[in-house]
Order: C-alpha cells, then sequence, then structure tokens
C-alpha cells in the first residue's frame, strides 16, 4: 500500500549514485526539493553531461570522483542510484533498505521505495504523476499532454482568487464559499482569463461579491464534436464540456467523447435515427431553452462542425432572443475529416482548386441544380447523401460530368470502424450495394480520390493493427 505525502527536504544531505543521463533528469527536481547532493562517479567531471558539470561548476552539487562503496552509502538517509553498474545499485539498495534508508534505484523499481512523479509546473500551481517506476516513458507523455491542457492563464486565476479569498470569506458562510468559487470558474467570468483579461475577472467577481448573491444564470455551448476521434477536439471544446452541468448528444457522437464531461454531468440523448426522430427539433429546441433558464450550463455536441449542416443556428435561436448567453465552439467538419484520414486532399493543385459542400438530405420538394456542381477543377464532397447515391450520381452524369469520375465513400471516418470505398460516378452505386457500408458516410466525388493511395497513411495505420 502505498501514499501521497509531503517530506521537508530543505538541506538533507543525500548521495547520488552515478553521473549519466538519468542523474542528470533526476537532478532539477532534488535541487528544487532543497536536497544538499553529494555526486559520485568514477569518470571525470569533463566526460559527464553538461548539466551535471554546470551544477558542479555553480557549487550546486558537490562532485566526488570514484565510485561508490557500502561505507559511503551507510552515512545517507537518502540515496538516487542512477550508476551503469546494477549489481552495484542492487548492492547499495539492499544494504540501504535493511536500514530504513530512503532509496530510488534507476535500475530496479522493486528495489526503491520512493521514485519521481512527473511533475506539470504552472507557476504556483504544481502537481505530479506517478506509476511507481513501472513506466517512466509513459509518465512522461501523460505529463507533456496535461501540461498542454492546463491554460496558462491559470498563475493569475490562483493570484486573483488569493486576493479575494477575504472579501469572499466575509460574504459568504463557509459552505457557500467552495459554490462560489466553483460558479465563478466555470461561469462567463472564467472565460476572461482566456482572453488575458484579469481586470475584467476582479470586475465580474467584486459585483458578486457586492451583491452577495451567487449568479446562476445558464448558457449554452453549442460545441463543434468532429467526426469521430475523440483527439480531434478541440481544447476549448473539452474545457466546456468538462464544466457542463448538462450533456446534449446524438448518434454521432462516440462514448469516447462523452467520457470527457463531468462524471456527474446530466446526459441527454436527443439523436436522430434513419425514419425516426426521438426528439424532433421544435422540442430539442424548446429543451435547450429550458435547461439554461433553469441556471444549467448546457453542452449541445455536434458532430463536425456545428454550422455546416448540423442546423447549429437553428438550435440557438430561442437561447438568442431570450438574451441567455451562449457560446460555439467550431469542429473539424465531417469533410476535413474524412478526407484527411482516407488519404484525400480536398485541394491540389494539379487536381482541383475549390471545394463545394453539399448537403444529400434536403427538405421535400427542394431539389439541387446539378449543371452547377460540373465544374472544371472542383470537388464536390455530399453530406447525409448514401441513401441517395443513385439520384447523386446520375444528376452529376446528366450535368455533364465524366462518368469516369472517380468517387469514395467513407463511413464512420477517423475511428477505428473506418470503412472506405472507391470507385467512379459510373460503378460507386453498385459497389455500394455489394459493399453495404453503413451510415454515417461521406461521399467526395472528384479527380483528388485518385490521390488516395498515396496517402492513406490511416489506412496504413489500422492494417498494422
Amino acid at each position: 500500500m502505498s501514499a501521497l505525502i509531503q517530506v521537508q527536504t530543505q538541506n538533507l544531505p543525500l548521495l547520488m549514485v552515478g553521473a549519466g543521463r538519468v542523474a542528470a533528469r533526476r537532478l532539477p527536481y532534488l535541487l528544487q526539493a532543497g536536497f544538499q547532493i553529494c555526486l559520485m562517479d568514477p569518470r571525470p567531471l569533463h566526460d559527464l553531461p553538461l548539466e551535471i558539470q554546470e551544477r558542479v561548476a555553480d557549487g550546486s552539487v558537490n562532485f566526488v570522483q570514484r565510485a561508490a562503496n557500502l561505507a559511503d552509502a551507510a552515512v545517507y538517509s537518502w540515496l538516487v542510484l542512477a550508476s551503469n553498474d546494477q549489481r552495484l545499485n542492487q548492492e547499495l539498495a539492499e544494504a540501504s533498505l535493511v536500514r530504513g534508508a530512503m532509496v530510488n534505484n534507476a535500475s530496479n523499481a522493486e528495489l526503491s521505495n520512493f521514485s519521481f512523479p512527473a511533475v506539470v509546473d504552472k507557476g504556483s500551481f504544481r502537481f505530479s504523476l506517478s506509476a511507481k517506476g513501472l513506466s517512466p516513458g509513459l509518465l512522461k507523455a501523460l505529463k507533456n499532454r496535461l501540461t498542454v491542457l492546463i491554460p496558462h492563464s491559470l498563475e493569475a486565476v490562483l493570484r486573483l482568487v488569493s486576493e479575494l479569498r477575504p472579501e469572499v470569506k466575509k460574504h459568504f458562510p463557509e459552505h457557500k464559499r467552495a459554490l462560489f468559487w466553483q460558479l465563478a470558474m466555470g461561469s462567463r467570468v472564467s472565460e476572461y482569463f482566456y482572453l488575458h483579461r484579469p481586470d475584467k475577472v476582479r470586475e465580474a467577481l467584486q459585483t458578486w461579491l457586492a451583491d452577495e448573491q451567487i449568479p446562476s444564470e445558464g448558457e449554452l455551448y453549442l460545441i463543434g464534436a468532429g467526426p469521430g476521434d475523440p483527439e480531434l477536439l478541440t481544447l476549448r471544446a473539452v474545457r466546456l464540456l468538462q464544466q457542463a452541468d448538462v450533456v446534449l448528444y446524438d448518434r454521432l457522437i462516440s462514448d469516447e467523447i462523452l467520457r470527457m464531461s463531468r462524471p456527474d454531468a446530466e446526459r441527454i440523448y436527443v439523436g436522430k435515427r434513419k425514419d425516426r426522430h426521438e426528439v424532433p427539433q421544435e422540442d430539442l429546441n424548446q429543451l435547450l431553452l429550458q435547461l439554461c433558464l433553469q441556471g444549467k450550463r448546457v453542452a449541445r455536441l455536434k458532430g463536425g462542425d456545428p454550422y455546416v449542416f448540423g442546423r447549429g443556428a437553428e438550435e440557438l435561436q430561442l437561447v438568442v432572443q431570450h438574451g441567455l448567453p451562449f457560446q460555439v465552439v467550431p469542429g473539424i467538419t465531417a469533410a476535413n475529416g474524412a478526407a484527411a484520414y482516407a488519404g484525400i486532399p480536398l485541394t491540389h493543385r494539379d487536381h482541383a482548386w475549390s471545394v463545394r459542400f453539399v448537403t444529400g438530405h434536403r427538405k421535400p420538394g427542394a431539389s439541387l441544380n446539378w449543371a452547377s456542381l460540373v465544374e472544371e477543377g472542383q470537388t464536390l464532397v455530399f453530406y447525409m447523401g448514401l441513401q441517395q447515391l443513385p439520384e447523386i450520381t446520375s444528376g452529376l452524369i446528366a450535368a455533364g460530368l465524366c462518368p469516369q469520375t472517380p468517387v469514395a465513400l467513407i463511413s464512420e471516418a477517423t475511428t477505428g470502424r473506418q470503412q472506405k470505398l472507391l470507385g467512379e460516378l459510373s460503378t460507386i452505386v453498385e459497389l455500394q450495394q455489394q459493399s453495404q457500408l453503413p451510415s454515417p458516410s461521406i461521399i467526395i466525388v472528384g479527380s483528388v480520390v485518385s490521390l488516395s493511395h498515396q496517402f492513406a497513411w490511416f489506412d496504413q495505420l489500422l492494417a498494422s493493427l
């Protein structure tokens, strides 16, 4: 059993055995913790990593040029064993652990009783990750991801919170203070930090304090969730999703994306399936309004981009009419995601210098001007057009597009279930009847499709799994 504790290490003596690359990585953490470090290595100083030479030169580290032994180790209560001699590391670790010393053995996690966590440092805000020494490489990768997700403005947030704490204590009883900060950092006030306007944050929070009330104004987040791969969400989309009280989603939203929301957030399915609508659009618009009027932060997840055949503007209208705040987060469109993962550049100087996005699912009575879609050097992308594939191919051929024009159908794009079907205008319908690719699918028409074999990196990735 292990526990996370803090230990006062200022001025404690520590022996570091070995002065290679591992030792060089450990030194900054040890010096920041305040240890008085004695470094032992039989090699001359000029053969050691430059970082270590600099630490010795500035007096931060005491260097002894010889191999460590049991007598040396017996003097220290803290040891970092980073020698290339694993037998020496083991010998020193076993002897030191028996007498109760604190040991980090770089070559054997089982002969260690403390490890070096990966530290995410954002000024006054620091936290650490630990894998108990089992996978330093994976830990570093996770640290790098988290470092990107935590905003640079966090230092300013902490300073302001520290300054306002006395006023918050004066205005609110203890049981409401946590709620005050939770709502503040999850409200529109926090957006000022991301816009680098701490003055506006102070002004807003002081207004709250003067009124001695915690506002509960609802807000709608219309979030483009991208074409399927959770890693294609923007950082802003993830941040707003994690602060939403309610999440509305449809069948285009994967479980992986939903798991990015708060564990305690309410989740409401409002999707549409072929020939059956669980929630009519008008009822959905009313639901969004009602939830916002209840003071809730509502995330409406839309596949792709909410303003590209997503009816996002329709879902915003009632909220806007009632003067409620909202945010629109653009997403990678299904066309962009499907094309990139299928190895199809939508534009290419030798093939296409314009792109048209066309919906294959239209209101009753509406028709396409097929002639306007037939232009030289153009890529056509049809959304929601799988059921209308025969109409699309025959309409384009009748309007004069060459029957041998390359066509791609891409199903469940950017996910591990992605499928791709390549053909021509004259053959793709028959190929689809044989293959039966499922929805949702994107249809791409144009000579750029012929480049798919060269750039199909995702197909290669899936084949290698």
